[in-house]
């Protein structure tokens, strides 16, 4: 479940379509983080331009509430990392999202 609803807050938040959004979970890395062991998580979202400090804060607060909930990871015990990324820098349907070369 926390895949499906992470996708839609996702979407909702960047203003995109679910369609072009992918999440994915990597449990069992090992992951130190303020020097403990306790649940923790390293967030990263790469998106072709909408991405603003209203944005992001709309993100990170929409994303807490959900790690917390389905990993009990505290507010306090993960970051996110936000990545502009241009259209050819995306790949998708055997081209890029800028088209063909």
């Amino acid at each position: 479940e926390f895949l499906k609803e992470a996708s839609a807050m996702t979407a909702e938040c960047l203003g995109k379509p679910e369609a072009y959004v992918t999440v994915r979970v990597q449990t069992g890395a090992s992951l130190i983080f303020g020097g403990t062991d306790e649940p923790a998580a390293q967030c990263d979202l790469f998106c072709i331009g909408v991405l603003s400090q209203a944005v992001n804060h709309k993100y990170s607060a929409g994303l807490a509430p959900l790690l917390e909930k389905y990993f009990g990871i505290a507010k306090t015990r993960y970051y996110i990392t936000y990545a502009i990324k241009e259209r050819h820098e995306i790949g998708y349907n055997g081209s890029t999202f800028a088209g063909p070369a």
